[in-house]
């Protein structure tokens, strides 16, 4: 078992419609665009608390075998990742007779829509074959995001080298301080800015 712990960052929300996903090793300081490399190709659990993940709702002891099984080892990869994601959509389908419907993916993250009158079943579904399992991967894919290379690019603009994560990146444009979103992501990328007067 690997025993090279991630402290990710940072959670997409997948409320009726988003959900997001491999890493390709590549070398680089961190900067925009590159895949970091001293990181592992894998999602960690809470190495402080064997079993868990951060910030995932719900109970783990609602989590299927399956799902269970994919954090026996302690990481999460991309092709449990995907099978998670499987999973779930089968349930829902089998409990609603509806579809998750695939729209892509970004960042080795799955973007989907869920349709509404599927809602119930996937309160259920997602925990128990999906949540665990998402949450990890979400974490730490965020460190290859936009976000996370938005961050790198406005730390290389003051000469500072960008650590390799969301996490750390955010902390050092704080510790410049900067706002990391206000006054370097929604800069570079206008559309997560929130609409004014939110």
């Amino acid at each position: 078992m690997r025993r090279s712990w991630l402290v990710a960052v940072a959670i997409v929300a997948c409320v009726g419609a988003l959900s997001m996903a491999g890493c390709s090793p590549r070398a680089a300081d961190a900067g925009a665009g590159a895949e970091p490399t001293a990181l592992p190709s894998y999602a960690t659990v809470d190495p402080n608390n064997p079993g868990t993940v951060p910030g995932a709702g719900g109970t783990y002891a609602d989590a299927s075998a399956e799902q269970k099984a994919e954090f026996a080892d302690g990481e999460v990869t991309y092709d449990e990742y995907k099978a998670a994601f499987d999973r779930m959509r089968a349930c829902v389908k089998q409990q609603s007779g509806l579809d998750i419907v695939i729209q892509g993916e970004t960042n080795e993250l799955i973007e989907m829509r869920i349709p509404t009158a599927a809602d119930p079943s996937y309160e259920t579904c997602y925990p128990k074959e999906f949540g665990f399992v998402d949450t990890a991967w979400q974490l730490y894919r965020a460190n290859f995001g936009a976000e996370a290379n938005a961050m790198a690019e406005c730390l290389q603009e003051r000469g500072v080298k960008p650590e390799l994560t969301y996490m750390g990146r955010y902390n050092q444009l704080s510790a410049l301080g900067m706002n990391p979103n206000a006054d370097c992501v929604w800069k570079k990328i206008p559309a997560d800015a929130p609409p004014p007067g939110a």
